[in-house]
């Protein structure tokens, strides 16, 4: 099963795993395979199930931003933002050296990136998807094991205090980190 939302090899989950059986053809086993899984989205609405490894807070994205790529790893997960404003734009190989200052004017997207297991991530500005370390310019300085939760409320948080924006609705899967104390 594979979640559409998101790509990199992570983003599937193999709830049942069966051999090919020798008195059946491989065309067999597949449709068992999607007979069982239809079967299980009847009994199951689409609001209640979801890919473990799947951050739902990261559909919500920063107010004026739109969401264009979330990369999904075993140890890394990316995030990009695009400003709704902004055409989708892709830099090269090898990359181009940047000659202004990295702010919401010169830069289409906020870059979120995580690492499992250390739990350390970062909040950047950056030209177009898919930016090199070295094109990307860190704008927030995350906490010390923050996990990707924290960073997008961080990133959220970086661009309301760059524009004065903020969404209408609540978050999705976030809580004012005001409200925790250590």
């Amino acid at each position: 099963m594979f979640d559409d939302r998101v790509d990199g090899f992570a983003n599937r989950i193999e709830p049942v795993r069966r051999e090919i059986r020798e008195e059946e053809s491989q065309s067999e086993a597949v449709a068992w395979g999607v007979e069982r899984a239809v079967a299980w989205m009847e009994r199951h609405a689409p609001t209640e199930w979801d890919h473990p490894a799947v951050e739902a807070a990261i559909f919500d994205p920063p107010a004026g931003f739109v969401l264009d790529r979330y990369y999904l790893e075993e140890r890394e997960q990316i995030v990009y933002y695009r400003q709704d404003n902004a055409e989708r734009a892709v830099g090269m190989a090898g990359g181009r050296v940047l000659d202004s200052e990295a702010t919401l004017g010169t830069r289409a997207y906020l870059v979120v990136k995580a690492w499992r297991g250390s739990g350390n991530a970062t909040v950047a500005l950056a030209p177009w998807l898919r930016a090199h370390d070295g094109e990307m310019e860190e704008v927030v300085d995350p906490p010390t094991e923050c996990g990707l939760a924290i960073a997008v409320k961080l990133a959220r948080e970086y661009v309301r205090t760059e524009t004065g924006r903020t969404r209408d609705a609540p978050v999705t899967g976030q809580a004012d980190l005001g409200v925790w104390s250590p």
